[in-house]
This record gives C-alpha cells, structure tokens and sequence, in this order.
C-alpha cells in the first residue's frame, strides 16, 4: 500500500511540536519529508504502555524505528517477518526487548495489515494481536 505519511506527520500527531519534531530528525538524520514504507493509521497504545510514558519512559525511538523499517533491533526471525509482511500487506510486528522499565522489558508495535492502525503494547499485553 503507497503511502504519503512521513515521519513529521507522525511525530506531530503524536503530540511533538513542530520545532522538536525538526529537531529529533535532524539529529537522526531523518530527512523531514521522507515518505514512510507503510501507512502507519492511527497510533495507539495500551494503558500498560501509557503508565511507563507517565513514569518517565520515552518509547518515540522505538516506535520511529518502527515506523522506517529500521529493523536493525529485532531478531533475524523478526526481520523476516517484517521484511515479508511489507511485500505481502500483511501485519508489521516489532518486538523490542531492551526498554528495561520497572517489571517491563518488552514493547512490542504492531500495525495491522489493512494499515489502519499502529498499537504500542507490552509483552503482558501481547494476547491482544491473538485476537487482532
């Protein structure tokens, strides 16, 4: 699915301000109008994920490595997968293990395969996309 999302869009929707948004890119060197490989949808996150943001813990580089397909973080399984579902259309899962919050050390992203929607969820959170 062609896409015209970037990762500015994003991050303005999330929340961030212009001003910041052209900062984080900057210093990713992230061009400010590179189109993203996929259409992210909506991004949404569980209460779970929402606790640890209010607690402190920044879950924006993840989700932008996610959303550019950096795949650099995830198992070689993973990367597959991920690789396979963006020829295919079909649901994109990165699975994070390194975010080392309070009992918490797995996030995982899932964008549904119609691309409607993005999900930032905990692994305890993860029965979720079994019913997605």
């Amino acid at each position: 699915m062609k896409t015209e999302m970037t990762m500015y869009k994003v991050l303005l929707e999330t929340g961030v301000s212009e001003e910041i948004a052209t900062a984080i890119l900057g210093e990713l060197s992230i061009e400010k109008h590179r189109v993203l490989p996929f259409e992210p949808g909506g991004v949404l996150a569980t209460q779970g994920v929402k606790k640890l943001e209010k607690q402190g813990v920044n879950t924006l580089p993840f989700l932008m490595l996610h959303l550019v397909s950096d795949v650099s973080k995830l198992s070689e399984q993973d990367q597959q997968a991920h690789a396979h579902a963006l020829e295919s259309g079909g649901r994109i899962i990165s699975i994070f293990n390194d975010i080392e919050a309070e009992n918490e050390t797995t996030l995982c992203i899932y964008t549904a395969g119609d691309r409607s929607y993005t999900l930032l969820l905990l692994s305890q959170d993860r029965w979720i996309m079994d019913s997605v």
